[in-house]
Order: structure tokens, then C-alpha cells, then sequence
């Protein structure tokens, strides 16, 4: 608990999910956040004789990425999701070590004096999820009952080999002209029944291995040209030129899985994962609500996010020339 300092990965992943601290009873709802009254005026938040002022918030603030501050300075709800994330870190982390998890996971007690007291918070969560509340049969098996089908359904996929040619957005008419007489002869030798893959590995531009066949999904097939012109072919049945904007391409079936419900095996982990999602926010709410009173912490969250605004701001680095999204 000694370390004051957090990582710019975790200030990261904060910013880019507040949604969680911000929902309807959020941070205001845990015990002793907001408790700004218990506090001194110096001091920000607390656990057990253990305090943070303004201050030492304001010093840590200072490391992380520009772009982060930002945000902090600009969004009310990242600044208090960032504190409400700054004080379950530093509960779990407490609990951590008396609830015998640096025991199970060795190695895990040397962050507490480094700046990563988040990963101590981090795998103190995960273990509450998946070990102390991992989802019952009896749970498994009625969500099945109830949603296999938006749980456990595997996606149509297709086995399928092409031959194209490669057509830049900015090819000249000399270009065009190579790359259609290439693909008429392409079509011309497939027509008059050459193997699929001798012709593509003779005349295609594209990767060799897509001659032999390659499993593509329904979002792969959504991004050619002609999605319904790919899935409405029976193996072994081969599709036009199809125009896309790499070019132009032909497909050869040569398996197709149809889209199915998995079977409870099959979809097991897929279950398991769905019933924790449901209940995290609610665990880790209720967690840190106990913690909070069992360990005597307490946050004035405004007086830390006056802290975090304080953070003087950094110049935003300007993207790398030809960053753009017609650069690739």
C-alpha cells in the first residue's frame, strides 16, 4: 500500500470503459465514498490509518498520457470513474493479502510495493469472480434453457478458395487493362475445367494459400463485394469476378457449416462467461461496499477529482504523418 503511483496502462483501460462507475447507484451508492465530512480537508481518501491527500493524487496525475488528462479534465464521468477504480484498487489490494491470495498466487505480494497495486486489484477480481462466484449448474443449464440461442449460436463459416487480381483505387487505365486481361484468362482456363488451384497458384495476385482453400466467416464474406453471390454457392460451385475495393475476385465453395446452436457442452464456457458478465458490476459494487466498511476507508470523491483536474494538462501528440485511414 506504500506505492502511490498509477500505471498508464491502467489509467488507459479506466478511460476507455467509465460506463461501469457511472451507471444509475454508481460510486455514491458504496459505503464511505463521498464521506468527505470524516476526512480532513487535506486528505482525499483513506483506509484504516492509511491516507492519500489532494496532493500526492495531483503528483501521481502528472504520469499519465496526455490524452488521459484530457479526458479527466473534460469528463465528469472518467474523473469519478477513475476514483471510484483508484479506491476498489487500493480495497482489494488490503484484502488481498489478509484473505490469503498472495498465498494462491505466488509472486502476487511484491506489487504491493511497486506501482502496480492494480494488478494486485485486478487478479483479487478475478479470483472473486471466477472462484467465489462462479456460476452453479443449476444457473448454466437455465440460461441454456432460456438463451442458447443468442449464447450458443456458432456463426454460418465456408471453406472457400480464390483467385483475383490486385486493383488499386488509384490505378492508372494501363493497370486496369493488365489486371482485366489477367482475370478474363483466369476465367477463361477455370471455364474450360483447369484445377482451381493450378490456375490461381499460375495467375493470382493474391497469398498462394488462398488457392488451397481457407475458412472465411459471415463478417469476412460481408466485406466482398458480393456477400450473397459468395453464400448462395453449393460446394463446388464457383462464383463471377466479384468487385471489391482491392480488386477483383473469384471464389470456389469447397465446404460449407451451416449456423447452428452449440450443445451445452460445445457452449459451456461461452455460458460461464455470460452469467459472470451479468453479475460483475453487482459483485464488485457489493465487494467493495463490504470492504469499505470492514476496512474504515473512505473517499471524498469530490475532493479527488478537484485533485485530478488540478493535474496541469500536456500537449497531445500529433498522429504520425500519413496516419490517416487511406494510409494503409
Amino acid at each position: 500500500m506504500k506505492g502511490l503511483l498509477v500505471s498508464t496502462i491502467v489509467a488507459a483501460v479506466v478511460l476507455a470503459d467509465t460506463a461501469f462507475a457511472a451507471e444509475a447507484g454508481g460510486p455514491a451508492s458504496v459505503a464511505g465514498i463521498g464521506a468527505g465530512g470524516a476526512l480532513p480537508p487535506e486528505v482525499v481518501l483513506k483506509i484504516g490509518d492509511w491516507q492519500v491527500t489532494g496532493a500526492e493524487i495531483t503528483a501521481e496525475g502528472t504520469l499519465l498520457p496526455a490524452a488521459a488528462i484530457a479526458r479527466l479534465h473534460s469528463d465528469s464521468n472518467a474523473a469519478r470513474a477513475f476514483a471510484f477504480d483508484w479506491y476498489s484498487d487500493a480495497l482489494f489490494a488490503r484484502a488481498a493479502e489478509k484473505e490469503g491470495l498472495f498465498d494462491r498466487v505466488p509472486g502476487l505480494k511484491g506489487f504491493s510495493e511497486t506501482i502496480a497495486r492494480d494488478a494486485i486489484a485486478r487478479v483479487y477480481a478475478r479470483d472473486l469472480l471466477e472462484t467465489r462466484f462462479k456460476p452453479s449448474e443449476t444457473e448454466i443449464q437455465q440460461l441454456y434453457a432460456m438463451h442458447k440461442a443468442e449464447v450458443c449460436t456458432a456463426p454460418a463459416r465456408y471453406r472457400v478458395a480464390r483467385a483475383g487480381v490486385l486493383l488499386g483505387r488509384k490505378a492508372t487505365p494501363q493497370e486496369i487493362e493488365s489486371a482485366t486481361k489477367r482475370m478474363e484468362e483466369i476465367e477463361r482456363r477455370l471455364v474450360a475445367g483447369e484445377e482451381f488451384a493450378s490456375v490461381a497458384g499460375e495467375l493470382s495476385d493474391l497469398d498462394p494459400k488462398t488457392a488451397m482453400g481457407e475458412w472465411i466467416s459471415e463478417e469476412d464474406v460481408g466485406q466482398s463485394g458480393d456477400p450473397d453471390g459468395i453464400t448462395s454457392l453449393k460446394v463446388g460451385e464457383r462464383s463471377k469476378a466479384i468487385e471489391s475495393h482491392t480488386g477483383r475476385t473469384i471464389y470456389s465453395m469447397l465446404e460449407r457449416e451451416e449456423a447452428r446452436t452449440l450443445t451445452l457442452p460445445e457452449c459451456r464456457a461461452r455460458l460461464e462467461q455470460s452469467l459472470t458478465a451479468q453479475f460483475q458490476r453487482d459483485i464488485v459494487m457489493e465487494r467493495v461496499d463490504k470492504l469499505g466498511k470492514e476496512f474504515d476507508g473512505a473517499m471524498n470523491i469530490d475532493a479527488f477529482v478537484a485533485a485530478l483536474r488540478a493535474v496541469p494538462a500536456k500537449p497531445i501528440p500529433a498522429p504520425p504523418m500519413g496516419a490517416g485511414p487511406d494510409s494503409r
